[in-house]
C-alpha cells in the first residue's frame, strides 16, 4: 500500500465497517432478509430440498407449500454456512458481511483493471470503494442479508471477466465463457436481474467502436449461449424442470402482473437518483475545486468512454426496473458498485494530481495518518460493543423468545386471521424456534393474538401468565 493513500485506506475501511456491523451484530432484521434465513437453515437441517426448499409448515403460495419465490442457489449457499457453522443468528450476519467485503475487493479488482498502465490512478481504488458503501441503500442491504448482495457479486464478477476480455484482448473466448457463467449464476440467484451484465459487451461497442459489430455479436452471443446451455441442462432433470418453471409461471409472472409495490414506474428513477445525490455532490464540488486549484484532469477520449461505459452499465442493471411496478430501493443495490467505480473514474485524475501535492513527512499528514488508525480502533470496538443490543423489532422480539420458550420447537399454533400478514412475526418464530402459524379455524394447542386485538380468544383456552409485551399467548384446556 502506498503510504500517501494509508490514511485513506483506514478512512475508507472505518466507514465501511461503521455503516455495518453495528447493525449487522444486533438482533433484529428486515423481514426479507430473515424469510431467506429461514429458508437456508431449515435447508440446512433437513427440511425441504435445495428444489424445494421449505419456510413453514403452512406456507401456501399458488397451491404447494414449497417455497418457490426465487431460484433456489442462495439458499443453497447459505445452508452450507449454517451446516458448518451451526444455527447462530450470527452465521447470516457472518455471512451478509463476507459478501459486503467480497463486494468491496471485486470494486478493487474492476478498478485495477479499468486503470492498468496507470499506476496513479490504480492506487486510489479506494475510491470507489468508499463513494460505493456510503449509499444509503448500499450500507442498509449488507445490514439486512437481502439476495442482492450475493448476486451482486455473480454480477460485478460477471462484469469483470466481460470487461477483461475486450480490454486485455488474451483469452477473450475463455473470459467471456467465465462471464457468461456467473450471469448464469446471478440469474440462478434473484431471476431476470441478474442477466443485464449481458448487454457489457454491445455497450462497449456503442460507447467506443473499438471493435466490429459482428464481433459485438459474436461475443454477446456467447454471454448468452453460456446460461441458455446450463439451464438447458438443467432442464433434463425432472425435478429440477418442475421448480424452476413453477418459479418463472406461478411466482415470477403472477408478481409482476399483480402485485405491485408502487404507484409510479419511475419510483426507481427518482429513488436512484435520492441515492446516488451524496456522491454526485460529492463529485462535483472536487470538480469545482481542481477547477480552482488549477488542478490538471487529463480526461482523454479512452478514459471518457470508459467513464461512460460504467456509468451505463449500472443504469442497465437499474433502470429496467421501471418496467414492472414491483419495485424496492434494494433491488437495484446490485448496480451501486457501477455507479461508484463511474464517479470515482470521473474525479479520479484530479485528485490523483492532487495527493501528489502530499508530503507525508509533513507533521499534518502524520497526525492525519494517526487519526485514522484510533478511528478505526474506536469503530471495532464501539461496533463490538452492540453486541447483544436490538436493532429492530425489539418488542416483538422479546415476545418471540418468550413465546418460544414456552411452546415445543417445530409447533404449530393458532393466531387471529388479522396477524397472518405480519411476517416478521412469523419469520421470527420460524428463525429462532421453527414455530409456524396457522390463521384456520382448526384449533391448535396454543393460540397467539395481539394484546390490542385481545377480545374473545378462539376456543376454551386459558392465558399463560408471560411478561409480553405486544402478544398473549394462551393454551387449549
Amino acid at each position: 500500500m502506498n503510504e500517501k493513500h494509508t490514511p485513506f485506506w483506514l478512512l475508507t475501511i472505518s466507514v465501511f465497517i461503521v455503516l455495518i456491523v453495528p447493525v449487522l451484530i444486533q438482533d433484529g432484521m428486515f423481514m426479507d432478509g430473515v424469510l431467506y434465513t429461514c429458508v437456508a437453515k431449515n435447508l440446512a437441517n433437513g427440511l425441504g430440498t435445495f428444489w424445494n426448499p421449505i419456510f413453514s409448515e403452512t406456507w401456501n403460495k399458488a397451491g404447494v407449500s414449497t417455497f418457490h419465490e426465487h431460484p433456489p442457489l442462495i439458499f443453497g449457499i447459505q445452508a452450507l454456512f449454517f451446516k458448518l457453522l451451526g444455527t447462530s443468528i450470527y452465521v447470516e450476519r457472518f455471512y451478509s458481511f463476507l459478501t459486503a467485503c467480497g463486494t468491496a475487493y471485486l470494486i478493487h479488482k474492476t478498478w485495477k483493471l479499468l486503470t492498468f498502465g496507470e499506476e496513479h490512478l490504480g492506487k486510489l481504488s479506494w475510491l470507489p470503494i468508499l463513494f460505493w458503501i456510503t449509499i444509503p441503500v448500499a450500507f442498509w442491504s449488507f445490514q439486512n442479508n437481502v439476495q442482492e448482495n450475493t448476486m451482486g457479486i455473480f454480477t460485478l464478477l460477471a462484469v469483470y471477466f466481460s470487461l477483461k476480455a475486450i480490454y486485455k484482448n488474451q483469452q477473450l473466448w475463455f473470459f467471456l465463457v467465465l462471464s457468461g457463467l456467473f450471469i448464469f449464476l446471478a440469474s440462478f440467484s434473484k431471476g431476470i436481474s441478474g442477466f443485464f451484465p449481458i448487454g457489457v459487451i454491445g455497450l462497449y461497442w456503442l460507447v467506443s467502436k473499438e471493435i466490429s459489430f459482428l464481433k459485438m455479436l459474436g461475443y454477446t452471443f456467447i454471454l448468452i449461449l453460456v446460461p441458455v446451455i446450463i439451464y438447458l441442462l438443467l432442464s433434463t432433470n425432472a425435478t429440477a424442470f418442475e421448480s424452476l418453471s413453477f418459479y418463472v409461471e406461478k411466482r415470477l409472472l403472477t408478481r409482476i402482473d399483480s402485485a405491485p409495490t408502487v404507484d409510479s414506474r419511475f419510483y426507481i428513477v427518482e429513488r436512484l437518483f435520492m441515492e446516488l445525490l451524496p456522491i454526485i455532490i460529492v463529485s462535483v464540488l472536487m470538480l469545482v475545486a481542481f477547477r480552482v486549484k488549477q488542478i490538471k484532469q487529463g480526461i482523454d477520449k479512452p478514459y471518457r468512454h470508459k467513464i461512460i461505459l460504467l456509468l451505463l452499465i449500472a443504469c442497465s442493471g437499474s433502470i429496467p426496473l421501471v418496467l414492472t411496478l414491483v419495485q424496492k430501493g434494494f433491488y437495484m443495490a446490485h448496480s451501486l458498485p457501477f455507479f461508484a467505480i463511474g464517479f470515482a473514474l470521473l474525479v479520479a485524475p484530479g485528485l490523483s494530481n492532487l495527493m501528489e501535492r502530499i508530503r507525508v513527512e509533513k507533521q499534518a499528514f502524520k497526525v492525519f495518518r494517526g487519526v485514522m488508525f484510533f478511528a478505526l480502533g474506536a469503530i471495532l470496538v464501539f461496533s463490538f460493543l452492540q453486541k447483544g443490543k436490538t436493532s429492530r423489532n425489539a418488542d416483538l422480539l422479546h415476545d418471540v423468545y418468550l413465546v418460544g420458550e414456552t411452546i415445543p420447537p417445530h409447533s404449530t399454533i393458532s393466531i387471529d386471521k388479522k396477524m397472518w400478514d405480519n411476517w416478521d412475526l412469523q419469520c421470527a418464530l420460524i428463525r429462532h424456534f421453527n414455530i409456524s402459524v396457522d390463521r384456520s379455524k382448526t384449533p391448535h394447542d396454543f393460540y397467539l393474538i395481539e394484546k390490542e386485538l385481545d377480545k374473545n380468544p378462539l376456543g376454551n383456552v386459558e392465558k399463560i401468565g408471560l411478561e409480553t409485551k405486544r402478544f398473549n399467548l394462551y393454551k387449549q384446556k
